[in-house]
């Protein structure tokens, strides 16, 4: 029997099943127009619980935050309306704006941004550092509140319009006074879509319909920052089983949006005149070389400046794009070429024989290193297979620990199970000493590596306290300058995702990551 070109889709698709296949329109409503995107992952739906892109992403479309960040790295007013800085830098007041309601009709009030900034405080680091210097929290009326602090800070802007994981997504009180919501939670925020819970499919579909009680800011849409205008209906996430079946699917036109494209499909669709390559994050994701500070042969530091001059960035990120320079770029900024704190302070020289004399000097008998390999995410095996190459060109000699992403992010807690792993960072989390969970250097609180200097940490609470811009800048200098001293870790260049969507979808936002309003679908 002879299938048909939709028929082997459906096929492919492996029963997902695309409801008004090729209409446009809203099944709910039989009219309006749905977005339908192939995104990443498995969704968990509690924004302040767990440090998941995937959760950050569906989390912007049903929350909103007090502040968000633009395309010059600025922390602009989003929920709020008004604030007011004491002359000390102590005291913070804050106004929110007028017609902002949750999902059920309820008016956003001062005391749920109250109890959702306690909530995410407890799960954030730079959370964390507020609450330890914090005197009072509390609403003054429905719709202001004051929040004062011991002692000057230069970065309650910076962490309540933080972009990334942790997000202080606004919650109804209700639900932020909840340590734990529960597996059956759904989420109920203000943001400028609603979650369909009637039509959620657990590992297939998530559905979003456009919040027609949201208020947009003014102001134009400008990376998270501005006017949240939604010109759809409906945005339908749905989970394919392999990228060749998403592929299909947009090319067919029962896809609108592919979030990750593999770089070894880009030369193809780019030749497809229905189909646009889009880059919605211009500055990409840093990969990075995390040493084990704790045991031989990396508690040395003559070991891990080896590791430093066997880094050629360039090696890791054409392997990592299939040598596609448009989605890469050299960088030894600890936060980020293209980021308000890039410096071009130390940097990285590749030069084998100096590895090799490091290595001598510092007694190097030629015991295995132990180097995680992930399997199931395809650049974080590309980037371990690089790095045991180059290790082994300065006599390393290189023990795979191979297993999929889950199972690394566990065995890495074990302090004695590893030597070396490669990953990446997202510019959001990694553009600041602040926000960067790989750079503190707080000995046993630190992330596995678990580097320990002093001295980077002081540079990093001074970093904290600091309001002056310029004296700032100088801070970070220093920061770099220490951080090539003491290596918590090695950034091995910056890479961005290429995303695709069908050629009559436009303006798609600039944004980091992928975000629904502003964006606009023709009819096909």
């Amino acid at each position: 029997m002879r299938i048909s070109r939709r028929e082997s889709l459906k096929l492919a698709l492996g029963g997902v099943t695309l409801f008004a296949i090729g209409s446009g329109r809203s099944a709910a409503e039989g009219t309006g127009i749905t977005v339908r995107a192939a995104m990443n992952d498995t969704l968990r739906f509690d924004p302040h619980m767990l440090a998941s892109y995937p959760t950050r992403n569906a989390s912007y479309m049903t929350f909103d935050t007090l502040f968000s960040m633009d395309s010059k790295g600025n922390f602009r007013p989003q929920m709020v309306d008004k604030y007011e800085i004491s002359p000390d830098g102590t005291k913070f007041s804050f106004k929110l704006r007028s017609g902002l309601a949750w999902h059920d009709g309820q008016k956003v009030r001062a005391a749920d941004c109250v109890a959702s900034i306690r909530r995410w405080m407890k799960h954030d680091g730079i959370g964390q550092m507020i609450n330890g210097a914090l005197v009072s929290l509390a609403a003054d009326s429905d719709d202001s509140f004051t929040l004062v602090l011991k002692e000057p800070s230069g970065i309650v802007l910076q962490a309540f319009g933080k972009s990334s994981s942790v997000v202080p997504f606004m919650m109804p009180e209700r639900d932020a006074v909840k340590d734990d919501l529960g597996s059956d939670y759904r989420p109920l925020g203000s943001g400028p879509f609603i979650f369909n819970k009637a039509l959620y499919q657990p590992g297939n579909r998530t559905v979003y319909d456009k919040n027609p009680h949201y208020v947009p800011r003014d102001e134009p849409a400008d990376f998270l920052s501005g006017g949240k205008k939604v010109n759809v209906d409906r945005v339908e996430w749905v989970t394919l089983p392999n990228a060749n079946s998403a592929i299909a699917a947009l090319q067919a036109g029962e896809l609108d949006y592919i979030e990750w494209v593999d770089y070894d499909n880009v030369d193809a669709l780019s030749e497809d005149k229905n189909v646009r390559i889009v880059n919605v994050d211009p500055i990409g994701k840093q990969g990075y070389l995390r040493p084990n500070h704790l045991i031989a042969p990396f508690n040395n530091p003559k070991m891990r400046e080896a590791l430093l001059y066997l880094t050629d960035q360039e090696s890791y990120v054409r392997a990592i794009t299939g040598n596609h320079p448009q989605f890469f770029q050299t960088c030894s900024a600890y936060f980020f070429c293209g980021m308000p704190y890039a410096t071009d302070i130390a940097g990285i020289k590749p030069d084998v024989a100096k590895a090799k004399a490091l290595m001598k000097e510092a007694g190097y008998d030629g015991a295995p290193i132990k180097v995680f390999e992930a399997t199931d995410i395809v650049t974080n095996k590309i980037g371990s297979l690089v790095m045991a190459q180059l290790a082994q060109k300065a006599g390393f000699k290189i023990e795979p620990i191979v297993m999929d992403l889950a199972g690394l992010l566990q065995r890495r807690r074990d302090k004695d199970a590893w030597n070396l792993q490669w990953g990446y960072i997202e510019s959001f989390d990694g553009g600041s000493p602040l926000t960067n969970p790989y750079f503190r250097a707080n000995c046993d609180q630190a992330m596995p590596g678990w580097p320990c200097d002093a001295k980077l940490e002081e540079l990093r609470m001074a970093f904290a306290k600091a309001i002056d811009p310029a004296q700032q800048k100088e801070i970070i200098a220093s920061l770099q300058q220490r951080a090539y001293e003491v290596l918590p870790y090695i950034p091995t260049g910056q890479y961005r995702i290429p995303s695709a969507v069908r050629a009559n979808v436009k303006n798609v936002l600039i944004s980091g990551l992928p975000v629904f309003w502003n964006l606009e679908k023709a009819a096909s």
